[in-house]
């Protein structure tokens, strides 16, 4: 594995990583994997989002989104908000690459990456970025597959500051799917009126064929949908039922109903 370094790793971002969460489940049938445009939701505990490539049809080699970093003291991360971030592979539990990034508790916003090749999970590795509550964040992941690495990088609009890391894969890694998202874990609670967790912009797919799109493109794309079961029936905790700007941008919201 190599690393570039812009800034040192601090205790804090060391301390307060985040532990992504891989292999979403899809709702996917062979016949909406086929199709391009929305398709039937995915559901999840502890995602809510967007998921392009329902099925094993599509594969990503790129992915990209910026949002503001949240502060601890903000409603969303007294609900069960614990990051947001992006990944590719989300179809698959052998291939998959992920990065999140935490709320600020007033030393900067934690943030890691995590990789699994083969089905082999490595530990999370946290980045030497510290972003600030309120400030404008860019991260991306994307796989080389002439040089069989993968490229994590995450900027901080405000100050420049970016972190550069790379992962060198062992054999060919397909990765099945992409996904922006918010995550939630611990213990959710119902807010008195829906928090909004993330607003994500500049969202952006590329497929290994070099088809590109926003989460919109050639490939089919789900709303990912959190329920306290997991499933259609539970009750909705988190979900993102509205893509603007020709699928560029979405908000996701805690819900009333957790």
């Amino acid at each position: 594995m190599h690393s570039y370094f812009i800034r040192p790793v601090t205790a804090a971002a060391a301390a307060g990583a985040i532990v992504t969460t891989f292999g979403l489940a899809s709702a996917g049938t062979a016949q909406a994997a086929a199709r391009h445009g929305l398709v039937q939701p995915v559901y999840a505990t502890t995602q809510a989002g967007y998921l392009a490539g329902n099925g094993a049809s599509n594969r990503f080699r790129f992915v990209t989104a910026t949002f503001t970093v949240t502060s601890c003291s903000d409603p969303a991360a007294s609900h069960g908000w614990t990051g947001n971030g992006v990944e590719i592979g989300a179809n698959s539990l052998a291939w998959t690459a992920a990065i999140s990034a935490g709320c600020d508790n007033g030393s900067g916003a934690p943030v890691s990456y995590q990789t699994v090749d083969a089905g082999h999970a490595n530990a999370p590795v946290p980045l030497s970025i510290d972003p600030a509550a309120g400030t404008s964040l860019t991260m991306s992941i994307y796989y080389s597959r002439q040089t069989g690495l993968v490229y994590v990088t995450v900027t901080d609009n405000d100050t420049g500051d970016t972190d550069i890391r790379t992962h060198l894969v062992g054999g060919l890694a397909a990765y099945y799917g992409a996904e922006i998202r918010s995550v939630l874990g611990g213990t959710v609670s119902a807010p008195s009126a829906s928090v909004r967790t993330a607003l994500f912009s500049r969202c952006a797919l590329t497929t290994y064929h070099g088809a590109r799109g926003s989460v919109l493109g050639r490939w089919p794309t789900s709303q990912i949908i959190a329920t306290s079961t997991g499933l259609a029936g539970g009750t909705v905790i988190a979900n993102a039922p509205v893509l603007w700007n020709g699928g560029r941008q979405f908000g996701v919201w805690e819900r009333t109903t957790a």
